[in-house]
C-alpha cells in the first residue's frame, strides 16, 4: 500500500470506494495499515519520493530539502527529485524557523 491508498482509506470521502474490494480480515488489515501509516506519516515530515513529489505549495523560494538516504541533506529544486529519484530517495518541506525573543 502506498501513501495515497492510504489517504483514500483514511479520508471519509473517498474510504467506501478504497475499501470496496475489501471483506472479512482482509478489510480489518488494510484499515489497520493505512493507520499505521497515517500515524507514521504525522509524526516523521520525510516523505517518500516514490510516493509522490512536493507541490508548489510544499516549497519555500522554490525549493525543498532533499536527502540521498545516507545522513546527508541539501537545499534543491523539486525538478531534481523529478529528473533523479532514485539519488533522492527522501524530502521535506522547509521547516520554519523558531520563533526567538529579541
Amino acid at each position: 500500500m502506498n501513501r495515497e491508498d492510504a489517504a483514500n482509506i483514511l479520508d471519509l470521502k473517498t474510504r467506501p470506494e478504497a475499501l470496496a474490494d475489501f471483506v472479512g480480515p482482509e478489510l480489518a488489515g488494510v484499515v489497520h495499515q493505512a493507520m499505521r501509516m497515517g500515524a507514521e506519516a504525522l509524526r516523521s515530515p520525510w516523505v517518500k519520493t516514490a510516493d509522490r513529489l512536493p507541490t508548489e505549495r510544499e516549497t519555500r523560494n522554490g525549493v525543498v530539502v532533499i536527502s540521498g538516504g545516507q545522513g546527508w541533506f541539501s537545499v534543491q529544486s523539486p525538478k531534481v527529485l523529478e529528473m533523479y529519484p532514485q539519488y533522492y530517495p527522501y524530502w521535506m518541506a522547509i521547516p520554519n524557523l523558531p520563533k526567538v525573543a529579541p
